[in-house]
């Protein structure tokens, strides 16, 4: 199986998402900076609609 960028993309932003959850959850004295949010919630909303879209549905 061969992965596009596209799929390298997305795998890199999950594990950057998944360390900030840990971060937030486990460091008492962190806070994350608007412009770093910011940057992560367009590519984030992408992800969950193709997230969603293989989800199957009946």
């Amino acid at each position: 199986m061969s992965l596009s960028a596209e799929d390298i993309d997305e795998g890199r932003l999950y594990f950057r998402l998944l360390q900030h959850r840990v971060t937030g959850d486990y460091n008492d004295f962190f806070d994350f900076e608007r412009e770093d949010v910011l940057s992560l919630l367009e590519p984030t909303r992408k992800l969950l609609a193709k997230l969603e879209s293989l989800i199957p549905y009946q």
